[in-house]
């Protein structure tokens, strides 16, 4: 039996207090692990939340639920202002504060949380207009900047100490890992929908586009298809192609093709781009592909494939195969168009060469009474008016054929008016009507343009002129309009006191074979002022027409025309009557080559004439067989001749010559003045058209012969 021996006051005291140290650390153990369990459940309900407000929800819940914390709420950083996302306690709370307003912008430039505490037994008033406190505000970080501010606040007889703070710090960051994680998650679906958009617009596109798209691998197979891919397979589906090859879809040779190009663009890493290629479709239908295929690579460069795009040209092949044809055809046309017009050309001058020429020849004996002469002058104008409405024929079915063209040159503007006016001048006396040739003062003299053009034109305007006016006065007015620099508008009016025109008829003169009405008993073939309309398109202008009827007419030629002012004026030397040479001592022979015998009777006779001898040949080969053995000082060749033509034998003549160089003339009924150039080339020394103009030949011969 033992005896108990009194306890000390001293050593009660110290076991007192031994037990109440180890009794407080036991409580503290104890909080600290219910706040680790707590914290341990808020990490794993949130680990598993990727939702913002999700997150929000479940922690302020808990938190509240767990320390009992009246008032909490939850804040994320949007621009200048915060938004609420949760709260807890708070019967009414703006949804958004500015960032400047109360502790937020604190907390927010301190980067930590912070404790806010009133002076014990007093209160603050709060926005929302609750007593407040104590208050903490933790900010929220996603890695490196606040995104968001985690605020609780306390009511009187609750007083937040540095624990809650250390408490709601680490909170702070199992919410800040949370958020940060969602942001992330939130990002990557807005990036996944943004990737679905693209990809399901992409193949909104590829499949509208009319277009086959394809994408193969290394071994071929297709990757990627569109509809019009599919389409030519023969599958409605474009991911039936998927793993498969041309093999699947063409005969061997042509797949065997196609997968050779493949090979060779994926092996080079270079794009074949805009390749023709013959295929054949699902139905069997042989079609035409222009394909563009480039080498597909990844990041490391590398060739992991090929993209491509093939085009269904097959129409425009159709189109330009029967294009082709109607070329062809067309052409075919114009070719018989300006055989038919050679041919027509020929064997209408080549009568009228004659016609006109022993007219001419006749008009000179000097032992002609007048009724001789009058029937003479009469052939003669008849020929002259027979020969113009063929030229009109002729020259409109050339410009119909594109066989005319533009020559432009240097002359003298005012002598070509003058000419007009002396060509006209018989005419208006035998009408007995006054012509005027008036030339402004600023009208350029010497121009570029087509100096036979706008000679066709005036005749043909003048010509008009005089056939419809009675009585009165036609005149000729020339006037231009500086533009700049060498360029200016010629503009020549022709005006006349004729029978006038309706409104009506002006619409459709221009046009081919129409006449006004008058027109039709003064003859005419109704082409000259649809010729002449021609002619000042291609010249840059136009004609236009105003009249009216019983009073008049007036026609105004316009078209751009560039100065020369390289050129002096000359004194123009009056053109004379050829009577004979001017040093008959001298001998000249000329060789008339020609198979029409009128057209070498013709010229014979106007050739010796003048004094010269002639020696006659019926074909090319006998001409260069008369050249070889008579050695003439000059040659007129026709070009069109039985046997052998006029070109060739030129061209056999100037191969043979040797030290004695022979002129040779060109004499032809040709139609088309692009044939003119091809003449000379062949060597020819000059070109007269049939009819020949007497003036023209002997102009000819002076230069060839250095003769007067």
């Amino acid at each position: 039996m033992g005896i108990e021996k009194p306890i000390k006051n001293e050593e009660k005291e110290v076991l007192d207090q031994s037990v109440n140290r180890y009794f407080d650390l036991y409580c503290q153990a104890s909080h600290q692990i219910k706040e680790l369990m707590l914290l341990d459940r808020v990490r794993d309900a949130v680990a598993r939340e990727l939702d913002v407000n999700s997150i929000a929800h479940k922690v302020l819940e808990w938190i509240a639920a767990s320390y009992g914390y009246p008032f909490i709420r939850l804040y994320v950083v949007e621009e200048d202002h915060l938004k609420l996302i949760h709260q807890v306690g708070y019967s009414d709370i703006p949804e958004k504060i500015p960032i400047s307003q109360g502790d937020a912008l604190k907390v927010i430039q301190a980067g930590k949380p912070l404790l806010f505490n009133s002076p014990r037994n007093k209160t603050v008033a709060t926005e929302n207009g609750h007593s407040i406190q104590s208050k903490i505000c933790v900010p929220l970080f996603d890695q490196k900047n606040v995104v968001g501010v985690f605020v609780v606040e306390t009511t009187r007889g609750r007083r937040l100490t540095e624990a809650d703070l250390h408490l709601l710090e680490v909170i702070g960051e199992i919410i800040s890992n949370a958020l940060w994680r969602a942001q992330i998650y939130a990002k990557s679906l807005r990036t996944q929908e943004a990737l679905d958009k693209e990809r399901r617009l992409l193949r909104t596109v590829i499949d509208n586009i009319p277009d086959q798209i394809f994408a193969r691998d290394r071994d071929c197979r297709f990757t990627l298809s569109n509809l019009k891919d599919a389409e030519m397979m023969g599958v409605s589906d474009p991911s039936e192609l998927q793993g498969k090859c041309d093999l699947d879809f063409f005969p061997q040779e042509l797949a065997m093709q196609f997968i050779a190009d493949d090979k060779q663009v994926m092996e080079s890493g270079e794009a074949q781009v805009n390749k023709v290629e013959r295929m054949v479709d699902s139905a069997g239908n042989q079609r035409w592909n222009m394909t563009t295929k480039i080498p597909l690579r990844d990041n490391q460069d590398k060739v992991i494939g090929l993209v491509g795009i093939a085009r269904d040209i097959t129409q425009q092949k159709l189109d330009a195969q029967a294009l082709e044809e109607a070329k062809l055809q067309a052409e075919e046309a114009n070719k018989a168009k300006s055989t038919f017009l050679a041919n027509m050309s020929h064997e209408i001058r080549t009568p009228l060469n004659a016609i006109l020429g022993f007219s001419q020849l006749l008009l000179r004996e000097p032992d002609l009474s007048s009724q001789q002469k009058h029937q003479l002058t009469t052939i003669h104008h008849s020929g002259e008016h027979l020969l113009q409405l063929i030229n009109d024929i002729l020259e409109i079915s050339k410009i119909e054929a594109g066989r005319v063209t533009i020559n432009s040159t240097s002359f003298d503007l005012f002598g070509l008016l003058k000419d007009m006016q002396s060509m006209f001048q018989v005419r208006m006396e035998e009408k007995d009507l006054l012509f005027d040739v008036i030339i402004e003062d600023r009208t350029p003299r010497f121009i570029v343009s087509d100096e036979s053009k706008i000679r066709q034109i005036l005749i043909n305007l003048i010509g008009n002129a005089v056939k419809f006016t009675k009585q009165g006065r036609i005149r000729c007015i020339a006037d231009a309009k500086h533009i700049g620099g060498d360029d200016w508008n010629l503009i020549i009016q022709v005006e006349d006191s004729g029978i006038g025109i309706t409104t009506e008829d002006i619409e459709t003169i221009f046009q081919v074979f129409q006449q006004a009405p008058g027109g039709i008993s003064e003859g005419g073939s109704g082409l000259g002022l649809a010729i002449s309309q021609r002619f000042a398109s291609m010249l840059n202008g136009q004609i236009h027409a105003a009249s009216e009827p019983g009073v008049g007419s007036c026609f105004t030629l316009d078209i751009a025309i560039k100065e020369d002012k390289s050129v002096r004026p000359e004194k123009r030397k009056p053109r004379l009557k050829i009577s004979g040479l001017k040093n008959p001592a001298k001998r000249y022979l000329i060789l008339i080559v020609d198979d029409v015998l009128e057209s070498r009777e013709l010229l014979t006779s106007l050739l010796t004439q003048v004094g010269f001898d002639v020696l006659e040949a019926v074909n090319g080969k006998e001409g260069i067989e008369a050249w070889k053995n008579h050695n003439p000082d000059l040659i007129i060749m026709d070009i069109r001749m039985p046997v052998m033509n006029g070109m060739e034998a030129t061209r056999q003549i100037r191969l043979a010559e040797s030290d004695l160089f022979v002129p040779i003339i060109a004499a032809t009924a040709s139609a088309f003045e692009e044939e003119k150039q091809t003449i000379l080339d062949t060597g020819m020394n000059g070109y007269l058209r049939k009819p020949i103009q007497e003036q023209e030949l002997f102009d000819l011969i002076a230069v060839c012969l250095n003769v007067e």
